[in-house]
């Protein structure tokens, strides 16, 4: 994987960035922007249980490519952070109610008169 990462890089004139010292920050910014767009109202979608997720795949994913030097770690944080991003994106089920009549039948919506 990294002779094909290294491989794009290089094509479009940017193989410095391969350096560690450019790797570094970018990987952060990258993590944070990933990561922030995870907290971005999360209230209003799915809660912020796809951040807490999207906070500890950064963590292991930084972690296993710059301390650990770990594969296996840095591509379980990939993984946990994709399913952070398709579990904050999957839309929720609508939460309308069908207005019903007291004995339990359906009416529909403009079928009730109102009574003069």
């Amino acid at each position: 994987m990294l002779p094909a990462y290294a491989g794009l890089i290089s094509s479009v004139g940017l193989g410095f960035l391969m350096e560690t010292e450019y790797l570094l920050p970018l990987t952060i910014m990258a993590l944070v922007l990933a990561v922030g767009t995870l907290a971005f109202r999360a209230s209003r979608r799915r809660g912020y249980g796809p951040f807490a997720v999207g906070l500890v795949a950064a963590a292991l994913l930084f972690a296993g490519k710059f301390v650990l030097d770990s594969n296996v770690a840095m591509y379980a944080g990939v993984v946990a952070l994709i399913g952070a991003s398709i579990w904050n994106s999957w839309p929720k089920k609508p939460t309308t109610s069908v207005p019903s009549a007291p004995d339990g039948t359906l009416l529909q919506i403009g079928s009730i008169k109102k009574e003069k």
